[in-house]
C-alpha cells in the first residue's frame, strides 16, 4: 500500500501527498490497463474490482445506467438532425 505524507505543498510533489508521483495530474504506472478493465467489466455487468457477475440492486443500477446512456444517446441524434440546415 502507498504510504500518504502531509507534503504541504513540498516542491515536485502532487498536493494528494503520494510520493511516487511526479507530476499532477499524469498517470501512474498501470492506471490505463486498470481503466480499461474496469471499463471492460462494467460494459460485462461485472464487478470492476472483483469480476464477479452482478447481481441484485448493483445489477439494476447497472441497467438503469446504460438504458440512460442510451436515451441520451438518442436524444443527441435526435437533436443533432433536427436542427440540421
Amino acid at each position: 500500500m502507498e504510504k500518504l505524507t502531509c507534503t504541504h505543498g513540498r516542491k515536485d510533489q502532487c498536493h494528494t501527498g503520494l510520493d511516487d508521483m511526479t507530476k499532477k495530474g499524469l498517470p501512474v504506472e498501470g492506471q490505463q490497463e486498470r481503466v480499461e478493465l474496469y471499463a471492460e467489466r462494467h460494459s460485462n455487468k461485472q464487478n470492476i474490482y472483483t469480476g464477479e457477475p452482478l447481481t441484485g440492486q448493483d445489477l439494476e443500477d447497472v441497467n438503469r445506467d446504460i438504458d440512460r446512456s442510451r436515451i441520451g444517446h438518442y436524444l443527441v441524434s435526435f437533436q443533432k438532425d433536427k436542427h440540421k440546415v
